[in-house]
């Protein structure tokens, strides 16, 4: 990930990174109008896209790890609310190792509406 936008997306971090339960994460998030992710989209009408909400889910899951994480891919990813500045966003995840692979299942909210839900799955290298 660019360590900038590491930076700043630790920096909108509204509250701790939390674990609820066993291989469960939860953080909120609150970007301001001048946070890179949205940059260019758009003009006018600043959006977080959708690889921007892909890194707030792997910077919690580098964070809980403490270590840098490969993506492999990301399935059924379904995007189906724009999150806007100012907005409270809040990031679910749940992990499951299977073999090789972390599998991270997301749900994003923002302003209390479902705006996202997909799949990531890292490669879990040998340290």
């Amino acid at each position: 990930m660019d360590g900038n936008m590491r930076e700043q997306i630790q920096k909108s971090a509204r509250t701790p990174l939390q674990r609820p339960a066993a291989g469960e994460l939860v953080r909120e998030f609150l970007f301001s109008e001048s946070f890179i992710g949205f940059a260019g989209h758009f003009p006018g009408f600043s959006i977080l896209p959708a690889v921007g909400q892909m890194l707030l889910a792997q910077s919690m899951i580098e964070e809980d790890r403490q270590r840098s994480l490969t993506l492999r891919r990301v399935e059924n990813a379904k995007f189906t609310r724009p999150i806007r500045p100012g907005e409270v966003v809040r990031v679910e995840v749940s992990l499951v190792e299977q073999g090789t692979s972390l599998r991270a299942e997301v749900a994003i909210a923002a302003a209390g509406a479902t705006a996202g839900r997909f799949r990531q799955v890292f490669l879990l290298e040998e340290m």
